[in-house]
């Protein structure tokens, strides 16, 4: 379902469909939280919609900094780090920081036809440590709900109609590209339209105006995640990077966050339980077999 319907169904569900209670940004972002927080607890084998490779990664005294060297954000920490490849060669062995000792021993030590790897304070080690450069294969966040854009008024000086975007955003230099995308306001809690794109000055034009001054670094969302869908005016369209058949349980975890708000613990507990019933569920079908012959076997 797309973002329009999580937001009504989860209206109707916590008894507020005219948005009285719960404004609507609250609710993408209780459901941006919700969507997170469901992939962190669901079996990788559910989120292959969010699996990345990142290929030929330079590696500084045999470590890269996980945060700042990948494509996405990863999902869970080190968790989210599916296998890492030397480039060009073979398949790393992740050892734990309790196996590092094993390592002072020539036969674990890495080589080239054993390389492994590990992580510490969010970076990946190599071993050898003369490895250059490697492959990483990775879980990463869902792509939010609304897409977050910080205003740079270096341009445009204080304006309620206008505001600089910023290039590093990865905005288009294609003039009128962002015309009639919805975007949402944070500082003042309002909706405006883009009427008017300059992709030379990144230079956004908003109808109606704002009822103070677009300042630097104020941040607004648009509300799809999507460019290539940016001519709609509403919702529709926008897409949760997740599977289908999960919708209805983040759409679970975001009732709960509502009902956490309004100090309604007993409508909380309902909502929270019945979404992780469902990942347990879910997560059961991949149980690890348990008895003689394999690791789980405790004799």
């Amino acid at each position: 379902m797309d973002t329009a319907t999580m937001m009504n169904m989860l209206g109707y569900r916590i008894g507020d469909a005219d948005t009285n209670l719960f404004t609507n940004p609250f609710r993408v972002k209780s459901l941006n939280k919700a969507q997170t927080q469901m992939a962190q607890l669901l079996h990788p084998n559910y989120l292959t919609e969010l699996e990345v490779l990142d290929t030929n990664n330079t590696l500084t005294s045999g470590s890269l900094v996980i945060t700042t060297a990948l494509t996405y954000d990863v999902l869970g920490g080190a968790e989210g780090i599916l296998a890492v490849k030397v480039y060009g060669g073979k398949y790393c062995k992740r050892i734990s920081m309790q196996e590092l000792k094993k390592i002072e021993n020539t036969y674990y030590a890495g080589s080239s036809d054993n390389p492994l790897y590990y992580i510490f304070q969010n970076r990946i080690y190599v071993l050898p440590t003369a490895t250059t450069a490697i492959d990483i294969y990775y879980l990463r966040k869902p792509t939010d709900l609304v897409y977050p854009l910080n205003a740079d008024q270096a341009d445009a000086g204080a304006s309620t109609s206008k505001f600089d975007g910023r290039s590093a955003d990865g905005l288009s230099a294609t003039n009128d590209l962002y015309n009639n995308a919805p975007i949402f306001h944070d500082q003042t809690d309002s909706y405006h339209i883009v009427s008017d794109y300059v992709g030379a000055d990144v230079e956004f034009t908003i109808t109606p105006v704002a009822s103070t001054n677009l300042l630097e670094n104020q941040e607004f969302f648009f509300l799809l995640n999507h460019f290539d869908t940016l001519t709609k005016t509403n919702f529709n369209g926008a897409m949760s990077d997740l599977n289908p058949a999960l919708h209805e349980i983040i759409v679970s975890f975001a009732e709960a966050y509502c009902w956490a708000l309004d100090a309604n613990k007993d409508r909380y507990d309902i909502a929270l339980n019945n979404a992780k019933m469902e990942i347990e569920v879910l997560n059961s079908r991949y149980t690890k077999a348990q008895g003689i012959g394999t690791s789980e076997d405790k004799r």
